[in-house]
């Protein structure tokens, strides 16, 4: 047997071109699901029908590449869940002058990329 502590970490460490690839566009992707989020979170709205808006553009990807499911659910946490974190979402309707953390990700061949903003209604 031959020390081979470090062998996954080494490689892991050096991304080919594709894998840099998958990482760019797993960055649009988590771009793409802020976007949705400020496009559909609002007083009033139910924060699983804004998941459900997020979470498909997180899959549906762009014209030329597409999503993939996260290792973790999108986090969006307003009210008295703001300081909460990874609680998961609810019927909870956002209110009004309320602040709104995110924490989303894009996902391409398994290649993710996060992205945290706040968002105040």
């Amino acid at each position: 047997f031959h020390d081979a502590d470090l062998l996954v970490n080494w490689i892991r460490s050096v991304k080919s071109d594709a894998e840099i690839g998958y990482l760019r566009n797993a960055s649009r992707l988590a771009e793409a699901a802020v976007t949705a989020a400020y496009d559909v979170i609002a007083p009033g709205v139910r924060e699983c029908d804004a998941i459900a808006k997020i979470q498909a553009a997180q899959i549906a990807g762009s014209p030329n590449f597409a999503g993939d499911i996260t290792a973790l659910p999108p986090t969006i946490l307003g009210g008295e869940n703001a300081s909460a974190p990874h609680i998961m979402w609810s019927d909870r309707r956002f209110g009004d002058n309320e602040t709104v953390a995110l924490e989303l990700a894009g996902v391409v061949r398994r290649y993710a990329a996060g992205l945290a903003r706040t968002l105040q209604l």
